[in-house]
Parts: C-alpha cells; structure tokens; sequence
C-alpha cells in the first residue's frame, strides 16, 4: 500500500525491490504484494489506516512510506490489524527480508509478534540471527 505520491521512481523501485527472488540456503523465496495506489491515501496516520475498512480479510498491511522511499534498506511499514483498540502494531522490514514476513503471515506459520519480537533497536526486522 502506497501512502507516498512524492516520487514515482522511488515508488517502482521500492516495488522491485521488495518482490525481488531472494536466494536463502539454496531456496528460492519471493513475497507476493496486491500493489495499493490510492492518492487518498498521501501521508495518512498508520493508526487510520488500520481501522480503515477493507475488503477481505486483512490481518497485516505493508506500507510504503515516505521512509520507505528514502531508506537504503527500503523499510515498508508492517501494520497489525488485530491489535486491541484500534492501536496498531507495527514494525518495519528491510526489503531483502519482506518475502519472510510476507509468507509467513500469509501462511500462518508465524505470528506477527514473532516478527516484531526480534526487530533492532531502529524496530527493523532484517532477519533471524543464524
């Protein structure tokens, strides 16, 4: 989900980036993103954005932000639907890292809390230690 219109560019090449193959222990992996462009949706609270209605069922939303745009490890915005409240959980992902979360959550292999337990201290999830 796009919520930075500032520059085309910077928005196909986070997409490339995030969708790319990634090679992992001689495995292929790949994440799977419904591209989201929506220029209602410029710079809006990741709070609103989760309590948004949305068609389906959408526990978890990866967001390209404005950081996303300008980050080199291209970070998207990983947002909980779930979370009590209306209050989002969150934490970001590095784009050689997203296809992790992204399968794991889509597969319910893991936990979105599995994930944001193990992000640095910038709340960045870029992999299990080995």
């Amino acid at each position: 989900m796009r919520t930075d219109y500032a520059s085309e560019r910077a928005w196909r090449k986070a997409l490339r980036r995030v969708s790319a193959p990634v090679r992992v222990d001689g495995e292929v992996f790949q994440a799977y993103f419904t591209e989201v462009e929506d220029p209602s949706l410029a710079g809006i609270d990741p709070a609103a954005l989760v309590t948004m209605p949305a068609e389906g069922t959408l526990d978890h939303l990866f967001v390209a932000d404005s950081i996303t745009m300008r980050d080199p490890r291209c970070t998207l915005l990983v947002l909980d639907r779930g979370t009590p409240c209306g209050v989002p959980g969150f934490f970001r992902v590095t784009a050689r890292c997203a296809w992790s979360v992204q399968n794991n959550l889509e597969l319910a292999n893991m936990d979105f809390d599995d994930f944001a337990r193990v992000v640095d201290a910038d709340g960045v999830f870029d992999g299990f230690a080995r």
